[in-house]
């Protein structure tokens, strides 16, 4: 009897690391919220990666892999190339504007949570390591070698490296 085959399909992404951009494919195996929140995947698997460093002073040149593994505790943040990811991402009812301050980046965007959640426990409510950012808008703390993307639909931010983060008032 064959083993039936597993599902996946092909997101292509923008991830943000401490050091690199990386535009690449990124292929779960089986549905993609399990996928990125299974606490025991170290890494993940990008394929047709493009790596770019972000600094401007760092000599390495931009370069291109076939695969590219990345250890999950290296990813500041994720963004989709592809408009229907939201249908695939879970958002609660409640919405709060908040700034966040991160690695590099200062990221500006609106995130869900539940009726009860405070705004001091708002990354806390969750044990996934993700967060899910809607509306983003995406800002560089120093020059980059690269452009980065000022905004994004949705943006998927690690959440331990959140140095610190702010209600934003309209």
């Amino acid at each position: 009897m064959a083993m039936p085959q597993l599902k996946s399909k092909q997101h292509p992404v923008e991830v943000f690391t401490l050091q690199f951009t990386v535009t690449a494919i990124l292929e779960p195996i089986g549905a993609l919220t399990p996928y990125l929140e299974n606490a025991d995947r170290k890494t993940f698997l990008f394929k047709q990666a493009n790596v770019t460093p972000i600094e401007t002073s760092l000599s390495l040149p931009t370069f291109t892999a076939d695969e590219l593994w990345i250890p999950r505790k290296e990813i500041v943040a994720m963004r989709f190339l592809e408009p229907s990811i939201s249908e695939t991402v879970r958002l609660l009812p409640n919405k709060t504007k908040l700034r966040l301050f991160m690695p590099h980046f200062v990221v500006q965007a609106t995130f869900s949570h539940g009726p009860d959640t405070k705004l001091n426990e708002i990354f806390d409510a969750t044990s996934s390591d993700w967060i899910t950012a809607a509306d983003a808008r995406i800002y560089p703390l120093l020059p980059t070698r690269s452009k980065i993307v000022s905004e994004a639909q949705s943006l998927l931010v690690i959440k331990h490296h959140i140095q610190f983060y702010q209600p934003v008032k309209e």
